[in-house]
């Protein structure tokens, strides 16, 4: 009897994850995460949105030195027939870290009620190097 019990929990969470659909979720993509000051970095977020609830959604950034940006996703409007991706990017932005630290960087997307957030922690390192890493941003 055991042996028919493996595959057959298998096919049932197999199911139950197929008939769930995912949840959205954003990556962040931060390019160099540590160096000396001023760093200036590269960002980029990537959103995972099977069921489109973050289409043409607002991003806002916090960089994690008392600056924020924040921006409107230019796209077409959504119309029911309408085949969308399920994951887009954002444009890349840049950002330079003048002090040094760990700061963090936060991207969160939204539209609509629905919201994701994903932080990166950067370490820009000063003339006396890692002890600069004491303060925390």
């Amino acid at each position: 009897m055991r042996p028919i019990l493996g595959p057959l929990f298998a096919l049932l969470v197999l199911a139950s994850a197929a008939a769930k659909p995912a949840k959205p979720c954003v990556r962040l993509r931060v390019s160099p995460d540590r160096g000396f000051a001023p760093l200036v970095v590269t960002t980029q977020a990537t959103v995972i949105d099977p069921r489109h609830e973050l289409w043409c959604g607002d991003v806002a950034w916090t960089w994690g030195n008392d600056g924020g940006s924040s921006e409107t996703i230019d796209c077409d409007a959504y119309e029911p027939n309408d085949q969308l991706p399920e994951r887009w990017s954002t444009v890349p932005r840049q950002h330079t870290f003048h002090r040094p630290g760990q700061h963090l960087v936060i991207v969160t997307v939204r539209r609509a009620g629905v919201s994701v957030t994903r932080a990166v922690r950067v370490d820009v390192l000063g003339p006396a190097g890692l002890s600069d890493l004491a303060e925390v941003r």
